[in-house]
């Protein structure tokens, strides 16, 4: 059962984290004259930054599953949150 939970929270990070990538390029990179990016490009340029930045050969630490669900659910919610703030002041 935790593993088919574990499994639902991963699409549900992407979903999020693809959303916030939408919306920021849809608010910040596409008034510079770039075309707008749909959701299979925000997935796309998500894996990318992941991929770069997280390397598999950091350990880290072990946290609480409770934990690990507020991250996967509040970082792009927060983001999304900032960059719609800074938005309105463009």
């Amino acid at each position: 059962m935790k593993a088919i939970v574990s499994i639902g929270f991963v699409f549900l990070s992407l979903a999020l984290n693809a959303g916030a990538i939408a919306f920021s390029w849809t608010w910040f990179i596409s008034p510079l004259g770039v075309p707008e990016i749909g959701y299979a490009h925000a997935l796309g340029i998500g894996g990318l930054v992941s991929y770069m930045t997280n390397p598999t050969n950091v350990k880290t630490e072990k946290k609480e599953h409770w934990e690990t669900i507020a991250i996967i659910v509040l970082r792009p919610v927060i983001f999304l949150a900032v960059a719609y703030l800074i938005k309105c002041f463009m």
